[in-house]
């Protein structure tokens, strides 16, 4: 299976540059795998087809401002985004030094030094294709961002403003891209939002619990391995970068008792798909971690374990989410190519918004 088959044109306005207010009257579009039928509602319609019985299970990463902007002695200015902490061996035996991963702008080498816009100047230690290891703890750099760190927006919703002749950096981005479940006290920071949870606005919120739904969340922190573009053709080629997750006891125990009682599992996003599949996996083996990295690249076909009903976004062309989604539409198919084209064909001619700010698709 190569990556050109997923590949689609779409008209550059129904990228969405901003959400729609309230959120929570966002389109959606409904999508029946037993019957292929489609139908279009509003995301607040989405309580309509959840049930007591089914389990919602959200992703409370915390969105951090990890964009940020620095130059080079010659005055030329990039910018970069915050991945991570890096352990690297000093010389001295069994000492390890924390540094700091990011991804990087321009073309840099090692020994060279960037300075942070407000901020230090700091030497680059390594460099691979976009990612650098800049010497300075990870802790320090995190402290900067959270003074002077940007939102970190996909750069096509930026390209997009710009096009349009709006400000790149919108002043309540800040508020709009942060996922509405984030977990204030943890140590997993997100360097994206996971967006389809966007669309949960406190009107969302109030029907919910008056419904008497279920819910329940999990921890995935965002980072390449979602967002990281595949640049390779045939996709088992491809490698996808790890992420950490976390899934209680509970949680994993409510799973169990929401299917054992004719339930569904109903995730919010593509994060917590992975979370959850990634999981399963690895209880198959025996490993009932609550905390773990995961790796796993889901295309087709694909044999989902846990999540029986996916709630997301429309994704952009040859992007891993995409070819997750293709594999939850038709899970056994060696050639999925009839319902994610006829799915995104349809969205498109009813002017679905498109991407990160765009409108959500249900597929149950």
């Amino acid at each position: 299976m190569r990556l050109e088959d997923f590949d689609f044109d779409f008209p550059a306005d129904l990228v969405a540059t901003r959400p729609v207010e309230p959120p929570s009257d966002a389109k959606l579009l409904l999508f029946d795998r037993a019957t292929h039928q489609l139908a279009q509602k509003k995301f607040m319609n989405l309580l309509d087809e959840l049930t007591p019985q089914d389990l919602l299970v959200t992703n409370e990463t915390k969105v951090i401002p990890a964009r940020f902007l620095c130059e080079k002695e010659s005055g030329a200015k990039f910018e970069g985004l915050f991945l991570g902490g890096f352990f690297s061996e000093r010389a001295e035996p069994n000492h390890q030094q924390a540094m700091t991963r990011v991804w990087l702008q321009g073309k840099w080498r090692p020994g060279e030094t960037l300075k942070l816009l407000e901020g230090p100047e700091i030497e680059i230690l390594s460099r691979t294709g976009k990612e650098a290891i800049l010497k300075i703890a990870p802790s320090v750099f995190e402290s900067y961002l959270k003074d002077f760190g940007k939102t970190p927006l996909p750069p096509y919703i930026r390209a997009a403003r710009k096009q349009r002749t709006e400000s790149e950096d919108w002043e309540l981005d800040p508020k709009a891209y942060q996922n509405p479940f984030a977990c204030q006290e943890t140590d997993l920071s997100s360097k994206a939002s996971p967006t389809a949870s966007l669309h949960c606005d406190d009107l969302f919120f109030e029907a919910f619990e008056r419904r008497g739904l279920q819910r329940l969340s999990l921890e995935l922190e965002i980072g390449l391995g979602t967002f990281a573009p595949i640049e390779v053709q045939e996709l088992s080629s491809h490698r996808m970068h790890r992420e950490r997750y976390r899934i209680s006891s509970e949680l994993w125990r409510r799973i169990s008792e929401t299917k054992a009682e004719g339930g569904r599992v109903v995730a919010l996003g593509t994060t917590v798909l992975r979370a959850l599949e990634s999981r399963a996996r690895l209880s198959e083996l025996g490993d009932e971690s609550a905390e773990a990295e995961t790796d796993i690249f889901i295309f087709p076909p694909f044999d989902f374990r846990v999540v029986d009903a996916l709630i997301t976004n429309f994704h952009q062309p040859q992007s891993t989410l995409l070819l997750l989604v293709a594999a939850f539409l038709e899970p056994s198919s060696l050639c999925p190519k009839a319902l994610w084209r006829k799915v995104y064909q349809e969205a498109i001619s009813r002017g679905f918004r498109l991407f990160s700010y765009g409108d959500a698709l249900f597929i149950r």
